[in-house]
């Protein structure tokens, strides 16, 4: 029967190209004609010569498990993965004109189901088996580049790398699904011990928050960010901390390995006790690699890399504390895109340390030692996807993107100051309130009497030591979205004014002034007007 049905299918095929022939006999010139040349069918057909093929071969009932998935998917508007998605595949990779088979594991990547449309670019997570390596990973991902900035998120983890912060370093390849060509993809690092171990760490655990709501939210709305994050009632969050469960599924390997079974909770339990306020964010996070890490977010625009939805943490086993693990950032692709204070954590520690890398962030020598660093590999794997994508080189955005971290790091009139009631005066002080208006603390200089006298901060004119550090200086703390201003009362004995050299004699000749400095800055200078108080009497 299916050889009848074939026969019959060749003479159809015949009969309409002989209709063509006695109706258009030209037709066949004309076509041959507007073939497209060998050399153009040779570059259709094989990928370029410097980006690997791979060439996934999965039986048909593995593939079948897929479309269920997918088929759930379409029904939630999310992809929900499981350890147990993963289905048997093999990869052949060719590579320098060799072509070697890996045996994996893969299942859909967890995100929204319009990634997978059909003949779309559908994005997966793997693991090889048998002890094998694709390319140096054994648990990788595979996505679609254009989900997640092209060479921009390349040059943005690299960077990253050369900085100390451990990132999800990625490789461009050629992708062939089942006979199928999908075009340019991404095998990026999933985090093991081999991965951790190339990044100069020792064998610890991984741990993140569970981002299943947040992808049914988005599902809900149609798949509508905007409006599921608009939801005035859900608090449906990509940045706020408090609101997403900590993940507790941990990597199978983890089960042959007490201790590092034993890091794993340890760090899961720390995170929940930050959620609830227990423990300070500090006690939490490798503070200063955190606040290193949270610039070079700031300058590259990279939001997705401090999203919820992407965030995880490497347990450090000597400190116990956690290291941010940088993934996908989209970076560049928003001009006007910064860091939330919620990325702060409401801790001066990491404020700190992002305001000591981002000040050597601004230096204009650090942009053109990224070019000179990586401009030739730029170009390079520029020319490598340039049949999907039409790329600018970032260097001219990163600096402008400088350029907004400059004045992040110059406030106009940081402080709020008022000036204590005549009362105060009389008493023989100058009261002033002051209050921090920033997101990020500030160090209390002192105070600026018009242009002639300066008057360093001390310890006295504070009550019971309100607002000094550890280290003797005079902390404004941050004020977070959604808080009041923490006023700080200050009474500065008119003694102080009137021995001063110059003396003062009469504040109203003066302009007063609150001096800040940024929370990690040894030098600087911001400047708040002082204004006048009012005075109220109780209970009006």
């Amino acid at each position: 029967m299916p050889s009848s049905r074939i026969g019959l299918g060749l003479v159809f095929v015949l009969l309409f190209l002989l209709g063509l022939t006695i109706g258009n006999r030209h037709w066949i010139g004309d076509t041959i004609a507007n073939l497209p040349s060998a050399a153009t069918v040779r570059e259709w057909m094989q990928p370029p010569a410097d980006l690997p093929l791979l060439t996934i071969d999965m039986p048909f009932a593995n593939y079948s498990l897929l479309l269920e998935k997918r088929t759930a998917a379409f029904a939630t508007g999310a992809v929900l993965a499981t350890p147990n998605d993963f289905v048997n595949a093999d990869i052949r990779l060719t590579q320098n004109g060799q072509t070697t088979t890996i045996p994996v594991r893969l299942r859909l990547r967890q995100g929204p189901a319009d990634w997978l449309v059909e003949g779309g670019k559908w994005a997966f997570d793997g693991q090889t088996r048998q002890n094998t390596v694709l390319l140096g990973l054994q648990q990788f991902s595979l996505q679609d580049p254009a989900t997640n900035g092209w060479l921009n998120q390349w040059l943005f983890t690299e960077s990253l790398a050369e900085a100390g912060i451990l990132a999800a370093r990625q490789q461009f390849v050629q992708l062939v699904f089942n006979g199928e060509a999908k075009g340019i993809y991404v095998l990026q690092t999933k985090w093991d011990m081999a991965a951790l171990a190339a990044q100069g760490r020792e064998p610890g655990a991984v741990v993140g928050f569970d981002t299943a709501r947040l992808w049914l939210a988005r599902g809900q709305f149609d798949g509508d960010w905007a409006a599921a994050l608009a939801d005035p009632v859900a608090r449906v969050s990509l940045d706020d901390y408090r609101l997403l469960e900590v993940a507790t599924e941990r990597d199978p390997s983890l089960a042959q390995d007490e201790v590092l079974t034993a890091q794993f909770e340890g760090a899961v339990g720390r995170l929940r006790q930050m959620q609830q306020g227990e423990i300070a964010p500090a006690a939490v996070f490798e503070a200063a690699q955190y606040g290193a890490f949270l610039a070079q977010v700031d300058l590259w625009g990279a939001m997705g890399a401090v999203s919820l939805l992407n965030t995880q943490f490497f347990a450090d086993p000597t400190t116990g504390r956690l290291e941010p693990i940088a993934g996908n950032g989209s970076p560049l692709a928003d001009p006007e895109a910064r860091i939330e204070p919620l990325h702060f954590f409401n801790d001066p520690q990491i404020a700190a340390a992002y305001v000591q890398t981002a000040v050597s962030l601004t230096d204009p020598a650090y942009v053109d030692q990224l070019e000179a660093n990586y401009g030739a590999a730029w170009v390079q794997l520029n020319k490598a996807v340039a049949a999907e994508v039409t790329l600018e080189p970032p260097w001219d955005a990163l600096r402008q993107r400088q350029e907004l971290l400059r004045r992040t790091l110059e406030p106009v009139e940081p402080v709020l100051a008022y000036l204590g009631p005549p009362s105060a005066t009389a008493e023989g002080v100058v009261e002033i309130e002051l209050a921090n208006r920033l997101t990020l603390p500030q160090e209390l200089v002192g105070f600026q009497f018009g242009e002639s006298l300066f008057l360093p901060m001390e310890q006295a004119w504070v009550q019971d030591g309100e607002g000094v550090g550890e280290n003797g200086r005079f902390l404004l703390r941050a004020t977070p979205p959604d808080s009041l201003p923490h006023y700080l009362r200050v009474r500065i004995p008119l003694t102080v004014l009137q021995n001063a050299n110059p003396p003062l004699d009469d504040l109203r000749s003066f302009d007063l002034f609150v001096v800040t400095r940024l929370v990690g800055l040894e030098n600087g200078r911001l400047l708040s007007l002082v204004r006048p108080g009012v005075s109220v009497e109780p209970g009006q």
